[in-house]
């Protein structure tokens, strides 16, 4: 066996190991997107597999890894926020790498597939700023998610301006007058009386 052979039996026995160990840091991060440890974990089995990939003159592989590597590194810098198309576009990139190791170990070239579209991609998604601001929202006081829902308004225990009418002191009435004292009083006023006018003779 040759050194370059010897240096390619290596690389694919640990690139294997980081692809791996990739997969475990994926799935752990679903569950914790935001998991620091995962993140530079993860980056560094790209990171290796991209160098030792230069080195040997894989580059096809070591472009695919390189495209994994900037998405990562959008992630742990806190850029974009891991959501289920990264993950899966990651996933996709360590079915690619696993099957060029495969091609490599068989062939000692990377086969006739290019992985194109996968590259793009991973490009793109490291492009882009995804939905990162939405959780951090704050969300909305009571009051307001409350207002223009067309529930009705409570309304306070006195409404301004009846309690003042209520509370108005009442004006005292003055007393009935008694029927026969008024009679007695009409009676003692004194009636004038009329007399016929009677016509002047000339």
């Amino acid at each position: 066996m040759s050194q370059q052979d010897e240096f390619v039996r290596e690389f694919l026995v640990e690139s294997r190991e980081g692809l791996e160990q990739l997969d475990n840091d994926l799935v752990a991060l679903e569950e914790n997107p935001s998991g620091t440890a995962r993140l530079d974990s993860a980056f560094r089995s790209l990171h290796t597999i991209k160098g030792n990939s230069g080195f040997l003159a894989f580059h096809r592989l070591g472009e695919i890894a390189h495209a994994g590597e900037a998405l990562l590194q959008r992630l742990r810098s806190g850029e974009i926020r891991l959501n289920s198309k990264i993950t899966d576009a990651l996933l996709d990139a360590v079915d690619a790498i696993r099957q060029m190791l495969q091609t490599i170990e068989q062939t000692g070239g990377e086969g006739d597939e290019r992985f194109e579209a996968l590259e793009s991609r991973l490009n793109q998604l490291a492009e882009e700023d995804n939905d990162w601001a939405e959780d951090s929202k704050s969300d909305e006081p009571a009051e307001a998610k409350a207002e223009g829902s067309g529930s009705a308004i409570p309304l306070p225990a006195v409404v301004p301006g009846v309690q003042e009418a209520v509370e108005m002191p009442q004006t005292a009435l003055a007393p009935k007058a008694n029927r026969a004292e008024v009679k007695e009083t009409f009676d003692k006023e004194p009636r004038e009386e009329q007399e016929e006018a009677t016509p002047v003779s000339r």
